[in-house]
């Protein structure tokens, strides 16, 4: 009986893999907002390598120095395809809980904004990856990374984080299936540039993932 409850892939058969495509199109479409959904999701203090974390467990070459990186929720979504080719796609979710955006009311908008963004191919590179995410910080209204900005006018105007959920899709023959979110690290001090606004709202959408009582909290 025990080779049977973890004999490899956990969604390695019909049903499971039906269950784990119901949860990941109610994520998609927003009903987080009003029921509990299971989710890893990986929390932490700014610059305490989550993202060097990430990489280990998707082969996504986050990087890993140099930038404030991670600025809105990021939620990886992988699954197996047999036969098929690798394939990551990258694209944008709204989300309606408006901690950092200017009008949260307007997720309707963004999200139509966002259905045109979407960055797809079988092998990412560490430059197509960063190219892709300041795309997406673009269309979602943040600022270039604060520490480095060379525009000392644009610092300050627009805000540094993202309630909107960057969503990178991974499928391929060897992949598992699973999903996680990533979400900013938490501030332990003031930081240039990050207002003390930015800095509570942080520590409120991390307190929000972590008293969900479906999560997984690595």
């Amino acid at each position: 009986m025990t080779d049977n409850l973890l004999s490899g892939d956990a969604f390695n058969n019909e049903r499971s893999q039906k269950l784990f495509e119901v949860i990941d199109e109610l994520h998609s479409c927003g009903a987080k907002a009003y029921i509990d959904l299971p989710e890893i999701v990986i929390v932490g203090d700014q610059s305490s390598g989550k993202s060097s974390l990430l990489q280990s467990l998707t082969d996504i070459p986050f990087p890993v120095a140099g930038r404030l990186c991670t600025r809105f929720p990021t939620r990886i979504v992988s699954r197996r395809t047999p036969g098929g080719p690798d394939v990551t796609k990258i694209t944008l979710e709204a989300t309606i809980s408006g901690l950092f955006e200017k009008d949260p009311s307007a997720s309707f908008a963004r999200d139509q904004k966002y259905a045109e963004f979407e960055r797809s191919g079988n092998d990412l590179s560490e430059k197509d990856f960063i190219r892709a995410v300041d795309d997406a910080m673009c269309l979602m209204g943040i600022s270039a990374d604060p520490s480095g900005a060379n525009d000392e006018k644009e610092a300050g105007k627009k805000p540094n984080f993202s309630s909107d959920v960057l969503r990178i899709e991974l499928s391929g023959p060897s992949r598992s299936h699973f999903s996680i979110l990533d979400v900013p690290g938490v501030f332990q001090s003031r930081t240039k540039d990050v207002t003390a606004h930015e800095m509570e709202g942080v520590k409120t959408l991390v307190s929000a993932e972590m008293r969900r009582k479906q999560s997984i909290v690595v």
